[in-house]
C-alpha cells in the first residue's frame, strides 16, 4: 500500500532519565489525598531522594493525578523519616491495583544516602 516497514532486531538501549537511584522497598503504607482527612491503606513499591511508587486498591486515587499525595510508611528504616509528600505523577491501573509514582516536593539526601548504601552491597 505504498508504506514502509522497518525490522529492529535485538533490544535498543533506552537512556535512564531517572536524577537518583529507585529501591524497592515492599512496607505498608497510610495514604492520604490533598487536604482529605480520609486515609487509606498501600504498599510502597520503590523510592529514590526524590520520588516514590505506591499501590493501592483504593478506588478514590485513579483520577488524581497531579495532586498532592501524602504518605506514611510503616516501619522505615531512615532515621526520622516517616511521611513523605509529593504530587502525584503517574497512575496506572493493573486490574484494580492502582500503582502510582509519585514525585517528592523537595530531594531528600537522607534516603540519597540511604539507598546509595543498601544498592551498592
Amino acid at each position: 500500500n505504498g508504506g514502509f516497514a522497518i525490522r529492529v532486531d535485538g533490544n535498543p538501549s533506552v537512556v535512564n532519565r531517572r536524577k537518583y537511584k529507585r529501591m524497592p522497598l515492599h512496607n505498608p503504607c497510610k495514604i492520604v489525598l490533598g487536604d482529605s482527612e480520609k486515609v487509606f491503606e498501600g504498599r510502597m513499591v520503590n523510592i529514590s531522594a526524590n520520588g516514590f511508587a505506591i499501590e493501592t486498591r483504593e478506588d478514590a486515587i485513579k483520577d488524581q493525578r497531579g495532586k498532592l499525595i501524602r504518605i506514611e510508611i510503616e516501619d522505615f528504616e531512615v532515621a526520622g523519616i516517616r511521611e513523605k509528600e509529593g504530587n502525584i505523577i503517574r497512575i496506572t491501573d493493573n486490574d484494580g491495583t492502582y500503582i502510582v509514582g509519585c514525585r517528592m516536593l523537595d530531594d531528600d539526601m537522607q534516603i540519597f544516602n540511604y539507598v546509595e548504601k543498601i544498592m551498592s552491597v
